[in-house]
């Protein structure tokens, strides 16, 4: 399939003095992403059960079997990673400016051991002192956070694409607002960073249905409508992308569907595609697991061309 075969395409052709990509993955249901296969001990009564843990788990989940690979995708390893998460959102920007950034669990009725999680990656307080001033030179009201620990959209996928914890990392809030246009720009406040090879990662879900996932549904008309609808816009560049991907509530089919509960899954690929400006998209990875979209695009100056999907 294509996730395996995406390697053979990319590797070589992203060219060492490239500004380093842009990228939005879907960081998938809490911890789901880290649970072995046989790993079913979920609390009675919780949103997952043995099917869903089974179906995600990291040993058969296309999406992880992606992440794992994701590094040999990057023309070197980044020397830091600015992450904006679905799961920080706030009034104002804010950034961590912690070096040490702690854990914080913010799910529920997952297994006891996903509670003692540690991912020991380190902050950059110097990289976050220049992100927040950026921002504010781009008119942005930006605060400092020092407590606030790594939440599973950050700590989930950097921990299966960076196991060894050794990438710095910036995490950057959403805003509140929800205007998408608004994390366009905050992104563009972020492209100067890809000049130093500093990775400006987007951690959401493309659909995130909570109802779908908590009946395990089969994959539906409306996601691939809206899934293509996606892909084609990624693929184009600057203003033109930038206007269309503002209005995607109104322009996209079956956005009420795709993003029911609000567009902070979402936005984090706002935030990819301003830093990426008049670099092309390419879909990176595309599979459906616990009845939402996996997808993952790439933002860079050289567009690989992805190949055929292999029958299986």
């Amino acid at each position: 399939g294509f996730h395996s075969d995406i390697l053979c395409a990319v590797g070589p052709r992203l060219e060492r003095m490239d500004p380093f990509p842009t990228v939005f993955i879907g960081h998938g249901p809490g911890p789901a992403f880290l649970l072995d296969e046989n790993d079913v001990s979920f609390k009675p009564g919780g949103v997952f059960g043995p099917k869903q843990a089974q179906s995600t788990s990291n040993t058969t989940s296309p999406a992880v079997q992606y992440m794992r690979k994701f590094a040999e995708l990057l023309p070197r390893r980044p020397k830091a990673t600015i992450i904006v998460s679905a799961h920080w959102v706030e009034d104002v920007v804010k950034v961590n400016v912690s070096p040490r950034p702690p854990m914080l669990f913010d799910y529920y009725n997952f297994p006891a051991h996903t509670y003692k999680y540690n991912y020991p990656a380190p902050g950059d307080p110097m990289l976050a002192q220049r992100v927040i001033a950026s921002l504010r030179d781009a008119g942005f009201q930006v605060e400092e956070e020092r407590r606030r620990g790594f939440d599973h959209g950050v700590f989930v996928p950097m921990s299966i694409m960076f196991p060894k914890a050794e990438v710095p990392i910036v995490e950057v809030s959403l805003l509140s607002s929800q205007d998408p246009a608004a994390h366009i720009a905050m992104g563009r406040a972020l492209e100067r960073f890809r000049s130093e090879d500093i990775l400006v990662l987007g951690s959401g879900q493309l659909t995130h249905n909570l109802s779908r996932e908590l009946h395990h549904a089969a994959p539906a008309g409306w996601q691939a409508d809206f899934e293509q609808w996606m892909l084609k816009t990624v693929t184009l560049t600057g203003q033109n992308r930038a206007s269309l991907l503002a209005q995607w509530h109104k322009l996209a089919p079956h956005s009420h569907l795709a993003q029911p509960h609000g567009a902070e899954h979402l936005l984090p690929l706002m935030v990819a595609v301003g830093a990426a400006y008049n670099d092309p998209g390419f879909t990176a990875h595309s599979s459906l697991g616990c009845g939402n979209a996996h997808s993952s695009f790439m933002f860079s100056s050289t567009q690989p061309q992805p190949p055929a999907s292999k029958p299986t």
